[in-house]
């Protein structure tokens, strides 16, 4: 149970951190294209699965 509820903690720790990311990013894209960039940006998973896990 205890083990349960740690792991939750830690996800939820985990999307936290990965929000405040994502809206630092937005920022800075904001930032550059006040300044007259174009700005894309591409987040892509990775596959954390290892053949053990297959």
């Amino acid at each position: 149970m205890n083990e349960e509820v740690n792991s939750k903690i830690r996800e939820l720790k985990a999307e936290v951190y990965k929000k405040r990311l994502l809206d630092e990013l937005k920022l800075a894209a904001e930032r550059f294209e006040r300044l007259g960039y174009k700005v894309t940006i591409s987040i892509t998973p990775v596959d954390t699965e290892t053949e053990e896990d297959k």
